[in-house]
């Protein structure tokens, strides 16, 4: 049986877990953060740079190299002069530019 205060308790559950939903989904499409329920085989040798758009400066750190045949998760999309994308690839994580090394490509859709 229904209690006359359950009703308002349970609307509020839903009314604060729709918010929270809400705001994560927002943040998420502003900070680029993507789900990548299909994962990435590299299909060459890919370079990680430790910075955002890190291929362009010849100074910039590489985290290391992702070799051939290793699975790989996209998990954030960036651009400002040239598309990014943060990928993880077994213990490495980094940026690359390079969308198409990967099998099936990383697109910014």
């Amino acid at each position: 049986m229904w209690r006359v205060g359950e009703t308002d308790k349970n609307r509020s559950y839903v009314l604060w877990l729709g918010s929270a939903a809400v705001a994560i989904t927002l943040f998420s499409l502003i900070g680029g953060y993507r789900l990548d329920f299909e994962g990435r085989v590299a299909a060459k040798r890919v370079a990680l740079y430790q910075e955002w758009e890190g291929m362009l400066d010849p100074a910039a750190k590489v985290v290391g190299y992702v070799e051939p045949r290793t699975e790989c998760r996209l998990f954030q999309v960036g651009a400002k002069s040239i598309p990014n994308f943060r990928v993880r690839c077994g213990s490495l994580i980094g940026w690359t530019a390079e969308g198409y090394s990967f099998d099936p490509p990383i697109t910014t859709r």
